[in-house]
């Protein structure tokens, strides 16, 4: 996790279940005590639908790109994690084999920037969310 002061956050979380929308209210809480005065953006999606679009515009934050932090749980967002200038920024925390299977260092990677994040195939998103924030072992804060 970045240790400067974050101004915007957003959270993309898989709203087509109980999994996704317990993980967003994990990271929700968690963040809002890390970063108190950070405007935290909530935006739920499903696979199929168009990407989000960043609701902050009154902020200034207009493109994925102008958030200090992108936390991408219990789904894979394909549009934003293949942007270069995003790739930093986001913290991928998600359960789903296919998408670890492809996005976890694919053919092709650069090398340069790994996703931040937990990725374990067979645990809910909800607990790595948890484990996330609160496992020292797994994230230093």
């Amino acid at each position: 996790m970045n240790n400067f002061p974050m101004k915007h956050i957003a959270i993309i979380y898989h709203d087509a279940d109980f999994d996704g929308k317990l993980s967003n209210e994990v990271c929700r809480f968690h963040l809002s005590k890390l970063y108190p005065g950070a405007a935290i953006h909530s935006y739920g999606w499903d696979y199929g639908r168009p990407v989000p679009v960043p609701h902050g515009a009154s902020e200034g934050v207009d493109d994925f790109a102008a958030y200090d932090a992108i936390y991408i749980v219990d789904l894979s967002v394909d549009d934003l994690m293949a942007r270069p200038e995003l790739r930093s920024k986001i913290v991928w925390i998600d359960h789903h084999k296919s998408a670890i299977e492809k996005w976890d260092k694919p053919s092709g990677w650069d090398g340069e920037i790994e996703f931040t994040g937990i990725r374990i195939d067979g645990v809910a998103a909800c607990r790595l969310c948890w484990q996330w924030f609160t496992n020292p072992l797994i994230n230093a804060h």
